[in-house]
């Protein structure tokens, strides 16, 4: 299918793309973050029946050649110092490039997202993903948007 993107937030730290199904398609937006240091991608629900997805690309990720089951540990700049990450299942996605993806209802996790200006992953207790980033939501707010979904509230 053929898709558009349009820059959603734009700052020092990277910028936000919204990639939009043709034809006003719900199914199938994302917004995804571009960085220095990788990228940070949330994907909505598509129509192979999945909710969504929070896909994690960084260059300390393995590259692997078949799609594999994981455990990480995802921290914000939101969560306390003293905060314990649990560790949750995940996918290492095969490919050239590390990546990392959690599923997710995004539905819910849009409602729940704070306004985070840091994104790191741990896998095995090792940081292989630590991205600084802005406009969190803005993002969201046009995710949501392409999704269909109403306008969120201030997150409290």
């Amino acid at each position: 299918g053929d898709t558009r993107s349009s820059s959603v937030f734009k700052s020092a730290a990277g910028e936000w793309l919204l990639t939009r199904p043709e034809g006003g398609k719900v199914l199938g937006c994302a917004v995804s973050f571009v960085a220095k240091a990788g990228g940070f991608v949330l994907v909505g629900p598509t129509d192979d029946g999945s909710k969504g997805t929070l896909l994690f690309i960084g260059a300390k990720v393995d590259a692997v050649n078949a799609t594999t089951e994981t455990r990480v540990a995802l921290v914000t700049d939101k969560d306390p110092p003293s905060h314990k990450a649990a560790p949750m299942k995940a996918f290492q996605l095969a490919g050239s490039q590390g990546a990392v993806a959690i599923a997710t209802d995004m539905a819910a996790t849009l409602r729940g997202i704070a306004d985070v200006k840091r994104v790191a992953l741990k896998q095995r207790e090792e940081l292989v993903l630590d991205m600084a980033l802005d406009g969190m939501f803005p993002a969201r707010d046009a995710l949501a948007q392409c999704m269909g979904m109403p306008r969120i509230g201030a997150v409290r």
